[in-house]
């Protein structure tokens, strides 16, 4: 058998032991993972890079790349999960076969046995196959770096090259924010390679550098910045340190000393290294090596320096396997050293031998560490996302938003705006969170998350001090799934609270001297069987109040259909109440397809905490019956919907065009398509309505009216952009009459109306920026002039 086939059976071999490893580790998918599959799920639905629906524009992904192939994915029905999965493994098993067939052309040799040994090392390496089946772009980005050196060592050669690996390594950039480090860090061996060849160097860097001026223009337009919004949160305040003996990323690398490294691998790397060196093609396989470390150092360490290191590992074990080459021919084949060819590259040699050594010996027993023990999964974050999801739809909050530490997975699942308290999904906390003037007058003041999340396993994020501030304003919810020890979930109080409605019955019914029910709010008044009802009712406490009440509605009339639940779903118990504070619980009773037609009267019944029903001091109005029918509904429903089509009729604001379009959906008494028709009627008379808002000069109701046209699936760009540029106007002479906190407050409502508004969010930066400086006299002067003057007119 010929070494060609004897190296194709060992890279076969290495192939399926990469399988083997990915198949333990298959079941992790890193919670940063998330994001990308919510970007890649925006794109896929037509609303671009942005987090979720309603998301501003923020580079909260790490991987355009990797984002747009998931995002093809996506579009064409495959789960990202699944996607990322594949891709991995494809692209993980391409590096490995690179590695077997690699050295043999890097060093213009023939074939050797010895060849696949990397190949084999990397195909169970724990670190390796750990991060490629995470869910990330490490496969990816490996791949791309690997396939650049090959690319460049078969350019070396060529009399006419193409600069394939310069086109590869800027991909390598927009796979990864330090991309660019290992493009900086190949020019060396570039500049050596073509030395005789200038045209061909040039070439080479032209690709790079107008491939990255095109990316930068880009990132300008599209989100405001020149920088990934990466810097801000994970690297601006770690970077002063770099070359500090005590910095956080030197103590990690450190680590990789403490005795677990034989001294004959340490040789067998450093020799490796300069036997590339003396090569173009090595000498960028070092400099790709170098940046990995210099990356670490920058980001001064963190629990996931492994992902860093992970896609270098491959040049770490083609040293490694160069240098057990070497070591072989010596004995078989001893020639004299040349010192003085050696000796001028064995000091960089070892330098990066050394920082790479703790990724130069890998185990496949390591990946046990991949499974664990930790129940802190992707599975259990997207159940907690799940959770969330459901108690909005379950408490009927239109317009939900999420902060967390972990905006992953939890964003995926829940669908809904997530401000990541860490700054991956939310450009200004993730430049200005460490300051809490700003961090809590837009978080609080200005986003007002509705449901709020605190853990203590994210140690890094500066402690809020929510002591006052989360007791007034929010509610503590009960333990949801997925939640780990210190974990405290919170909804905001403000979303609870009932408000007035004109459509509202007036009702004063003391039950039991605990509850008083001040108004009901039921629709429809007319449904057909196969409907809903769902009924609003507005409480308030009597006092003294007891603990945890249950309510439940009856519908009474040829039979009697009831909904039983805890009050307020048992989120805020009326003990906890205030006096004068009137909250709003929703009931929803089904009306079964079989039920018999008439009228119903509402009947609502409230029991204690021990079961014993409170009595009721008189009955409810007739006003708040319901009748069921199908032609009276289907009658009322074609005639709301006739109105909403008509140019003439319809809701004269927005309040009462949602009551409009709930009564059509809760009914049944129309078909599909029809009540879908209304719905886009009702989107076209929101924008309608914010354009007549935008006309009076009130711009917050022509926020409230964009934001519903969008979520009712309509076209609000016309609309959405007169009411950001009103909005605009008014910051502008909010911040140069010294007002900075308030015309941020006012941009942050034009970005709900245009989250795609780059100049808005260019605006508000610079406001922020005002506001975390210390001068007062400077706050005022610097954001007047960063913002755009007033349009005239």
């Amino acid at each position: 058998m010929t070494r060609r086939r004897l190296l194709l059976l060992l890279t076969g071999v290495a192939l399926l032991v990469y399988a083997c490893c990915f198949w333990l580790v298959a079941d992790f998918t890193c919670d940063d993972a998330g994001i990308g599959f919510c970007y890649a799920r925006s794109l896929a639905q037509g609303r671009g890079l942005v987090l979720a629906a309603g998301s501003e524009r923020s580079e909260g992904y790490s991987n355009l790349l990797w984002v747009l192939l998931l995002s093809f994915g996506i579009g064409h029905g495959v789960l990202p999960e699944v996607a990322a999965k594949a891709m991995a493994l494809l692209l993980g098993g391409a590096c490995v076969a690179l590695l077997c067939w690699l050295p043999a052309h890097m060093g213009r040799r023939q074939l050797s046995l010895l060849d696949a040994l990397p190949g084999v090392l990397l195909a169970s390496s724990a670190p390796f196959v750990f991060w490629t089946a995470s869910g990330l772009e490490s496969s990816l980005f490996a791949f791309l770096l690997l396939a650049a050196l090959a690319a460049f060592t078969a350019e070396i050669d060529a009399e006419t090259p193409l600069p394939v690996s310069s086109a590869l390594l800027l991909l390598a950039c927009l796979t990864r924010p330090e991309g660019p480090l290992y493009a900086l860090m190949a020019i060396p061996a570039v500049v050596w390679a073509h030395r005789r060849r200038p045209l061909a160097m040039l070439e080479w860097i032209a690709v790079i550098v107008l491939g990255l001026a095109a990316f930068l223009a880009w990132r300008w337009s599209y989100f405001g910045d020149w920088l990934p919004l990466f810097y801000y949160s994970k690297m601006r305040a770690s970077a002063a340190p770099l070359f500090s003996a005590g910095d956080q990323g030197w103590a990690w690398l450190s680590r990789y000393f403490d005795g677990v490294w034989p001294l004959w691998v340490t040789i067998l790397a450093a020799t490796g290294f300069v036997a590339l060196a003396q090569r173009p093609a090595g000498l960028c396989a070092m400099g790709l090596a170098a940046a990995s470390a210099i990356f670490v150092l920058a980001a001064s360490g963190s629990p996931m320096d492994d992902r860093f290191l992970a896609p270098l590992l491959p040049v770490v074990l083609l040293a490694l396997g160069e240098g057990l080459r070497r070591l072989v021919e010596f004995f078989y084949n001893p020639d004299p050293i040349n010192v003085s060819k050696d000796a001028p590259t064995l000091a960089a040699a070892l330098a990066v031998a050394l920082l790479m050594l703790r990724l130069a010996v890998p185990s496949a027993g390591e990946l046990a560490v991949g499974r664990g023990t930790d129940t802190v999964t992707f599975a259990s974050r997207v159940a907690r996302g799940e959770a969330f999801a459901r108690l909005a739809r379950k408490g009927r909050l239109r317009g939900a938003t999420l902060c967390e530490p972990d905006a992953g997975a939890a964003a995926w699942a829940s669908e809904m705006p997530v401000f990541g308290l860490d700054g991956l999904t939310d450009r200004t906390l993730a430049r200005y969170g460490s300051v809490p003037a700003v961090r809590d007058e837009y978080l609080f003041e200005q986003r007002r998350p509705t449901f709020l999340r605190l853990s203590g396993v994210l140690a890094a994020t500066p402690q809020l001090d929510l002591s006052e501030r989360v007791a007034r304003d929010y509610v503590r919810l009960p333990p949801l799934p997925g939640d780990c020890p210190g974990d405290a979930n919170f909804v905001r109080r403000s979303a609870l609270q009932a408000r007035s409605h004109p459509s509202q019955i007036a009702i004063a019914c003391d039950y039991g001297g605990e509850l008083t029910l001040e108004g009901l709010d039921r629709v429809p008044a007319k449904a057909a069987p196969g409907g809903r009802v769902e009924l609003a009712l507005r409480w308030r406490r009597a006092f003294p109040s007891g603990g945890v009440h249950r309510v439940a509605v009856e519908l009474a009339g040829p039979v009697t259909l009831s909904s039983e639940h805890a009050l307020l779903n048992g989120w805020c118990p009326a003990r906890a109440w205030a006096a004068e504070e009137a909250m709003r619980d929703v009931a929803e009773v089904a009306l079964p397809g079989e039920a018999p037609e008439g009228v119903y009267g509402v009947r609502v019944r409230v029991f204690d905490a021990t079961g014993q029903e409170l009595v009721a001091s008189e009955p409810l109005p007739e006003s708040a019956s319901v009748e069921v029918t199908r032609e009276g509904a289907r009658h009322r429903c074609s005639s709301l919907a006739e109105g909403l089509a008509s140019s003439t009729r319809g809701a004269a604001d927005l309040g009462e065009l949602r009551e409009t379009l709930r009564e059509l959906t809760l009914a049944a008494a129309l078909p599909a398509p029809e009540v879908e028709a209304a719905r886009e009627h009702a989107a076209l008379r929101a924008c309608r309505l914010a354009l007549e808002a935008c006309a009076s000069g009130k711009p917050e109701a022509a926020v409230d009216c964009v934001v519903q046209s969008r979520e009712w699936g309509g076209d609000a760009t016309e609309s959405s952009q007169q009411v950001s540029s009103l909005l605009r106007d008014c910051a502008s002479r909010l911040a140069s009459g010294g007002r900075p906190r308030e015309a941020a407050r006012v941009l942050t409502r034009a970005l709900l109306a245009n989250p795609h508004d780059v100049e808005a969010i260019r605006a508000r930066d610079a406001l922020w920026a005002c506001v975390a400086a210390a001068t007062p006299e400077a706050t005022a002067d610097t954001a007047a002039s960063q913002l755009p003057a007033p349009t005239q007119g």
